[in-house]
């Protein structure tokens, strides 16, 4: 199990994402918008850089529904980490898996 501390760091990182997301996309649009002059490139730049970094969709991290740990997760289909994949498989949880034998 993961530190409660960092599983709330990384809920606090989502919902700064969340709140900013918006406000950061315009930023960047007008930062990559070949017609907008140098001025304003470098004033959406500034204000880009005095957001918080948190709000940046790169700082997330993956974490495991149950345990909370940051590492092996497939996200993809379970958001579980290979672990409680495991386990679940174990005790037949996960419906269409089974348990290899040859």
């Amino acid at each position: 199990m993961a530190k409660l501390s960092v599983i709330r760091r990384n809920e606090n990182r989502k919902n700064i994402h969340s709140r900013d997301y918006e406000k950061r996309k315009m930023l960047k649009s007008i930062i990559k918008n070949k017609n907008t002059s140098w001025e304003e490139r470098m004033s959406a730049v500034d204000k880009l850089n005095s957001m918080s970094r948190n709000g940046s969709s790169v700082r997330i991290v993956s974490r495991c529904r149950i345990t909370g740990r940051a590492r092996g997760v497939q996200t993809k289909w379970f958001g579980l980490c290979r672990h409680v994949i495991r386990e679940q498989l174990l005790k037949g949880c996960l419906p269409g898996y089974g348990q290899a034998c040859w």
